[in-house]
């Protein structure tokens, strides 16, 4: 008989974001939040596929051919169960401003994800922090500078942050 399993599982999603605009306090200064948790749950029941097998003793050189039956105690086995979770949070403060041809734009933003998994028993921390400046003259000419400091859990100690800069030019 041929192996099978069947997964059911179980997910939930909860999203929120917020827009604030501060330019009452400063022009053009505004702000976008948001949160998310993420939820998944599974169990996997089923049965291995039945498999002959070739033994050999070197100590007795006895060698021969056996049926091994699946792993199944019944209809069905249960192979596991376990989640999935992520939680994020992401926050960007960001500026416009223009005047004549000129347009202004700069920008901070922060990112945190926890990543967990049941199964492996692993957590993973993603953090992100990245500082734009964006200038533009007449849209024509443009101008851009980002700094992105990312990092992870799942690396190496001591390697766990690197400093990715870019800068890019048109018109």
């Amino acid at each position: 008989e041929t192996g099978y399993y069947n997964e059911e599982s179980r997910s939930g999603l909860t999203n929120a974001k917020l827009h604030l605009d501060f330019s009452g306090f400063a022009p053009g200064l505004k702000s976008e939040t948001m949160i998310a948790y993420n939820i998944y749950y599974f169990t996997i029941k089923g049965q291995s596929s039945d498999y002959m097998a070739y033994i050999y003793d070197p100590v007795t050189e006895e060698r021969g051919a056996t049926t091994h039956l699946g792993d199944s105690q019944s209809e069905k086995s249960g192979y596991g169960a376990g989640y999935l979770q992520d939680i994020q949070f992401y926050e960007k403060l960001y500026w416009d401003y223009a005047t004549g041809g000129h347009k202004v734009n700069l920008a901070a933003t922060y990112l945190r994800r926890n990543e967990a998994a049941s199964t492996s028993s692993s957590y993973n921390l993603v953090q992100n922090y990245i500082v734009e400046a964006k200038y533009n003259y007449a849209d024509k000419y443009f101008v851009e500078l980002i700094g992105n400091c990312a990092g992870s859990s799942a690396l190496k100690r001591g390697n766990r942050y690197g400093f990715f800069p870019a800068i890019g030019a048109g018109w």
